[in-house]
């Protein structure tokens, strides 16, 4: 699913989560990241969130590339990935026939 703007997708993120999640928030990282910060410690976890890798198209609509959660375990430094790759270059080649 494209987006206009990193603003649209950070809007649709939380729209889907900020009912579970009321104090999620977002951290620009360097490059095309974004990190989302879910405001609570769970899953035995604090700090936990998830980091968002997308692309660009030549029009600028912003694909997701991979999700990524990430947190830290109470015991020490955890990091659990959960990669999501989205088939964005043939979506991406349909639209524009």
């Amino acid at each position: 699913m494209p987006f206009e703007s990193l603003e649209k997708m950070e809007r649709y993120v939380m729209e889907k989560l900020s009912g579970v999640f009321p104090k999620i928030s977002f951290q620009k990282k360097e490059g095309q990241e974004v990190f989302v910060d879910m405001g609570v410690a769970a899953f035995m976890k604090k700090g936990l969130g998830v980091a968002i890798q997308y692309e660009t198209d030549s029009q600028q609509h912003i694909f997701i590339k991979k999700m990524e959660m990430q947190g830290q375990d109470i015991k020490g430094k955890f990091v659990f990935q959960m990669q999501q790759k989205q088939r964005w270059i043939e979506n991406k080649d349909s639209r524009n026939k």
